[in-house]
């Protein structure tokens, strides 16, 4: 039987939904006046696009690089706003493509008394709204944090977007701030990817699990025995 301080790392897109943040609000953009400014984003990014599928670009650096601009069609929203996006991406997209095989085993971790972490490239916000969707207890989330100013959105993000080196960087800094407060250290259990980019998340913890692996992904699974989910 775990405890208190015996977490479980789960990256959102990919691996615990087949769903796609920046696709979704692309679409409530669409149905709330802004269709044309997300198309001539899409439109003045193609050349991008079709450089990162050729591998001549950095695929994840330009993947938050889109990420910036599309935030940048949200300029001037306030929180409530925000939220109402946050709590439609969810609805509309995010949990309708739930992944079966992946909430089944979170839900074991919770029966086993352990603490689900949500850690995404997708805004906080975000996982805040889908964090109650999921019945696993408390759930924590470290995801890209938005930028405030005067009580509305800047457009801009507040600090680094939460994927590769720095989604690791910082699950393992919210699971440490845990031991302040405990007996025990705080351990991973396990860590649940799709994507090359979510490699350092998986070296974490204990037992990681690559779910619907992208090619690098199930390179090093394969080298290193990890186990596979939804392959």
């Amino acid at each position: 039987m775990g405890g208190d301080m015996e977490y479980v790392i789960v990256d959102v897109e990919g691996t615990l939904s087949a769903g796609s943040m920046w696709h979704a609000i692309g679409r409530y953009l669409s149905l709330n006046g802004q269709g044309s400014a997300y198309r001539w984003l899409v439109t003045r990014t193609l050349p991008g696009i079709a450089a990162m599928r050729l591998g001549l670009i950095d695929r994840q650096t330009y993947k938050n690089r889109w990420l910036e601009m599309q935030a940048a069609l949200l300029a001037g929203s306030y929180p409530i706003d925000i939220h109402r996006l946050a709590e439609w991406v969810v609805e509309e997209e995010l949990w309708p493509l739930r992944r079966p095989e992946v909430i089944s085993e979170l839900e074991s971790h919770h029966a086993q008394g352990r603490t689900v972490l949500l850690a995404s490239g997708m805004y906080d916000t975000v996982l805040q709204s889908l964090s109650r969707k999921l019945d696993t207890g408390t759930v924590a989330v470290v995801g890209t944090p938005l930028s405030y100013r005067h009580g509305r959105f800047t457009g801009r993000f507040a600090g680094p977007v939460c994927v590769g080196t720095e989604k690791a960087r910082r699950a393992t800094e919210l699971i440490e701030a845990t031991a302040a407060t405990g007996d025990r250290a705080p351990t991973i259990e396990a860590a649940y990817g799709d994507t090359g980019s979510d490699i350092p998340m998986l070296e974490l913890a204990h037992h990681p699990v690559a779910v619907a692996p992208d090619r690098e992904l199930t390179r090093v699974a394969s080298e290193r025995g990890w186990r596979m989910l939804c392959v």
